[in-house]
């Protein structure tokens, strides 16, 4: 199943290339999904929705593409692309 989610993204406008961690850069606390959608129609009208609301933000859809699958050998877990 596909889920969708909208992060206020404008925190790391002003961080330039170099200043990222290589673990990946922290979203602040206004920033983190507050909710995850199963309709990407849904999805993308609240985006416009937030962004109407919020001009300062800078709001991104981002999509499930990948999750973690454990296994059958012991302690091992891969990468399962979702299906389109």
């Amino acid at each position: 199943m596909k889920l969708w989610c909208i992060i206020n993204v404008a925190s790391l406008r002003s961080a330039e290339i170099h200043d990222y961690a290589p673990v990946g850069q922290k979203v602040l606390d206004e920033g983190f999904p507050r909710c995850f959608y199963v309709d990407k129609d849904v999805a993308e009208k609240e985006l416009i929705r937030l962004q109407q609301r919020y001009g300062a933000g800078e709001f991104l859809l981002f999509e499930s593409v990948a999750k973690a699958v454990p296994s059958l050998v012991v302690q091992a877990i891969h990468i399962d692309e979702m299906p389109f």
